[in-house]
């Protein structure tokens, strides 16, 4: 390496780890090819029959059908699927599967439910679907670029599931809150609010249009690629004019509802996203004595847990997540704290070092116990006894999602269930009796219909409480009487079962989605969905609104479908296809990248090479194989490239064409820390000379091997937004020493810093400071060149030296949130940020004398004061920088002027 740039740009990254080597197994069915592993056979059966069903369903209303079979990846818990290959990228809790497109690869977990699989099972079946319509003309990945976000996301949602409750009650909150996003802005939004308001979008065509509209305006905004032409097209009108009426539609179903149901104008609310305490706030519990209430909030965004009083006027962060190794994540989809029986402590469940443990903290946030089942896929849902000796929780195994307990004196794990019905929220009656809910009936293959069971510690029996309520969306307890939260007139509000009745405990207009009682029973906290965000009320007074009917339920049902098992077989194929153009001071050059990999991931082919080649043996190529089954990642490589040096031994610049191969291991020690090491051999075909203004002189070809050892340790504890970082730390050390038989004598010691402050929510303030040294016989002068690293001094002046440094200090600002422009050209620009930078830094040869002032200005080193401009454009960012040129004494008068497209450092 020699130029600054190229050493820094690829290094920081979370680690994705492989804590488990899964042994994949086939199952193809007419339509699909399922991927599974050992304890995910009834997964197995589950899948292809939901997907079968979905298929024939899908093809009368898609424009296109898959031509061959689609490939389905099954995992049997999150905590595997975080661990998947198919894809690069870290997943976060929140993302529930995914549908790869370059080979339309279905990847998904089994979480909390069968109902929830089928959703997301038939979700991304749709995204298979739309890959294949956008594939028949036209580049697939631009193509799909050129379709709203929410078209896809809601066409999926609603294809996938209905209209459903959940669609129903976030867009009542948002209508009867003003929150609605006009349609002609939505492509600008993502998150939750896309998915639910894209899915009322294909409910409003469908109920005021007709099913065949339907699937007219599905198969215009799927072949034209333009939602624009497709409403037109479909419905005759403007898409001005389309939105207009869908706000129409969402008014009048909507307003009636105020006078049936209530705000929560007249109850005590702890969080609130207007103040900057995020949108989403959940897993509330109250202590037993009615004095704090403790909750997971996204306001950092970070997960962490929080601690208020009971007002929710003073309110403090005593847990933070995603930042420790053994607290990567709290259980965001299933989450659950539970207040021990004297209030002194709580537990929950969370994430680390590849599996769940249970924590208990003091509310300080000092963690007490912690309590590792290394056994388990999956935990959450804990639940002291009342007598605090015991802890009854869920358990995820194999697909299996049952009850269990631990006794914190003994240390003793328990299996209370053990079958393929859901069990959820088990919650101690006493130290003896664990209520919880659960689908069990007579049939494995009935799913989805829920009653209240009691389970006998004494005599290990199972007894049923309640009636079936159909989806119970939380349980508790209060005074010993089942408390559910139910869907209720499009509403899902809090009930409590009592003498064969139902009594309705809250009359919201959206959805509770959790609550807590303090040991009386008399008062309580809720998570409610309120003005588009998951916020927390307090109810010092519990009391039965009325009574209602118990609602009829029914169970679904899947059919076992025909299908052939086969060994899985490592088989290479294209997976991605990209090209891009690159230019700097010495040239602009086109590359194309092909990507192989195996079904899975576990194996790829990376390929890249000019995309135009006259002359093959001095082309520029890498080729790299990686092997990421295993906790190490394994990275061997040949290449050929062209860089430039500097000399010293010689006083004179190198132009060479190094060939050569490595190999390099990855090992994570955890989400966050990685170690690296490797070896290398190069061999140099070494041209030297001096530039002129006529180009590269020449006077002398050397011909020299080089081995060379490779040793780093990285940290990377940024948080990272899509255009680049903007909280946290991260750092990297690394020595490249030349190894025994090399004739280039060369050794490089740099290491890397990167701080980040964010003082405010959309304010960061950002340090970077590098490091470079190159010694030896043969020490090699870097030449310090990129557009980021000391702006204004990197176009038309060469800093060269075997010795470098560089510190950048940045302010980031949001700057324009939203422009339109008519004229000259009708075009809506968002996301548009500022900067004001100060850089410097320096290059020096080792027999060069390093002064950094001299009297009041800088000597050595170079520096420059200035601000930019950066536009986001969704895979990078533009900028524009303005750099002054400073000695810290005297200020040039001209600005240098610069842009280029990156990530911000």
């Amino acid at each position: 390496m020699v130029m600054l740039e190229l050493i820094i740009i690829s290094y920081f990254g979370k680690n994705k780890i492989q804590y488990k080597s899964f042994d994949w197994k086939v199952a193809q069915s007419e339509h699909f090819k399922v991927f599974y592993y050992d304890g995910g056979e009834h997964l197995k059966d589950f899948a292809i029959s939901v997907l079968e069903k979905a298929f024939d369903e899908f093809k009368t209303i898609m424009p296109r059908i898959p031509k061959n079979k689609i490939p389905v990846i099954i995992y049997n818990c999150p905590e595997d699927f975080r661990q998947t290959n198919v894809i690069f990228d870290l997943i976060d809790e929140g993302v529930g599967g995914f549908t790869e497109v370059f080979k339309n690869r279905i990847v998904v977990p089994f979480s909390n439910s069968y109902e929830d699989f089928e959703h997301v099972l038939r979700h991304e079946l749709v995204h298979a679907f739309q890959y294949e319509a956008l594939s028949t003309t036209g580049a697939l990945l631009s193509n799909i670029t050129r379709v709203p976000l929410w078209v896809m996301e809601g066409m999926a949602e609603y294809l996938s599931i209905g209209w459903d409750i959940t669609g129903e009650t976030y867009m009542r909150d948002l209508v009867l809150n003003d929150l609605v996003v006009p349609l002609e802005q939505l492509s600008f939004y993502g998150g939750y609010l896309i998915y639910k308001q894209g899915q009322a979008v294909f409910y409003f065509i469908e109920r005021e249009y007709s099913k065949n509209k339907l699937k007219e305006f599905i198969s215009n905004v799927l072949t034209i690629y333009d939602i624009n032409s497709a409403i037109r097209r479909a419905f005759g009108m403007s898409f001005e004019e389309f939105s207009r009426k869908f706000n129409i539609f969402l008014k009048e179903r909507y307003y009636p509802d105020v006078k049936e149901f209530k705000f929560p104008s007249n109850v005590v609310r702890i969080t609130n996203r207007k103040k900057g305490q995020g949108y989403f706030n959940i897993a509330p519990a109250i202590d037993p004595n009615a004095n704090k209430v403790v909750f997971i909030s996204d306001r950092t965004d970070y997960t962490d847990i929080f601690v208020s009083t009971i007002t929710g006027y003073s309110q403090r962060k005593i847990i933070s997540g995603q930042t420790k190794p053994d607290l990567e994540n709290l259980h965001l989809l299933s989450a659950k704290i539970a207040f021990s029986n004297d209030g002194e402590s709580f537990a929950f469940s969370a994430r680390g070092r590849g599996r769940d443990i249970i924590y208990i903290s003091n509310l300080n946030g000092k963690i007490i116990k912690k309590i590792d089942f290394k056994e388990l896929d999956g935990v959450n849902y804990p639940s002291f006894s009342k007598n605090n000796n015991l802890i009854a929780f869920v358990g995820l195994k194999d697909g299996k999602q049952d009850i269990y307990v631990y006794n914190l004196r003994t240390k003793v794990l328990r299996r209370l269930t053990n079958d393929y019905f859901n069990d959820l929220f088990p919650v101690f009656l006493d130290n003896q009796n664990i209520y919880f809910i659960s689908d069990r009936n007579e049939n494995i293959y009935n799913f989805g219909n829920y009653a209240v069971f009691r389970y006998d510690l004494n005599n290990d029996s199972i007894y049923q409480v309640s009636p079936y309520f159909g989806k119970v969306h939380y349980f508790e307890l209060r005074n010993g009487n089942p408390v559910l939260a139910l869907e209720y007139r499009g509403t899902i509000n809090v009930f409590e079962y009592n003498n064969n009745r139902l009594y309705k405990l809250t009359n919201f207009i959206s959805a509770v989605y959790s609550f807590s009682f303090d040991k009386s029973g008399s008062k309580m906290v809720i998570n409610l969905q309120h003005e588009g965000a998951r916020e927390i009320f307090y109810l010092p007074e519990v009391r039965i609104i009325d009574s209602v009917e118990i609602p009829s339920s029914n169970f679904s049902n899947f059919q076992l479908m025909d299908y052939k098992n086969y060994k899985y077989r490592t088989e290479l194929s294209l997976s991605w296809l990209s090209g891009f153009a690159t230019g700097d001071a010495f040239g602009i050059g086109g590359y194309i990248t092909f990507g192989f990999s195996d079904w899975t991931g576990d194996n790829w082919i990376i390929f890249q090479t000019q995309s135009y080649v006259q002359d093959i043996t001095n082309a520029t190529f890498f080729l790299d194989y990686l092997y990421l089954k295993r906790r190490w990642d394994l990275n061997a490589s040949t290449y050929q490239y062209w860089t430039i040096n500097y000399i010293d031994a010689f006083n004179k610049y190198s132009y060479d064409k190094i060939l050569g191969s490595g190999i390099k291991l990855y090992y994570p020690f955890s989400r966050f820390d990685r170690l690296e090491f490797g070896v290398s051999y190069n061999y140099y075909t070494r041209f030297l000379g001096d530039f002129t203004i006529f180009g590269f002189f020449l006077d002398t070809v050397l011909y020299k091997n080089s081995f060379s050892g490779y040793f780093a340790f990285s940290r990377d504890k940024i948080l990272y937004y899509p255009w680049g970082p903007v909280n946290g730390h991260g750092f990297l050390i690394a020595f490249l020493p030349s190894l025994p038989f090399s004739q280039i004598k060369n050794n490089i010691v740099y290491g890397d810093f990167r701080y980040y402050l964010r003082f405010a929510k959309r304010y960061t303030l950002a340090f970077r400071t590098i490091g470079y040294k190159s010694f030896g016989e043969d020490n090699e002068g870097i030449i310090l060149y990129g557009p980021d690293l000391i702006r204004g001094w990197t176009l038309d002046t060469i800093l060269l030296g075997n010795n470098a440094f560089i510190t950048n200090l940045e302010f980031r600002f949001p700057f324009i949130d939203y422009l339109k422009l008519g004229f000259p050209i009708p075009i809506t620009i968002s996301s548009i940020r500022g900067a004001i930078f100060y850089d410097i830094g320096s290059t020096w040869f080792d027999e060069e004398v390093f002064k950094f002032f001299d009297g009041d200005s800088l000597y050595t080193p170079k520096s420059s004061v200035g601000f930019n401009i950066s536009i986001f454009l969704g895979f990078g960012n533009v900028y524009f920088n303005w750099a002054w040129r400073t000695n810290l004494r005297n200020i040039e008068n001209k600005a240098k002027f610069s842009f280029y497209l990156g990530l911000d450092y």
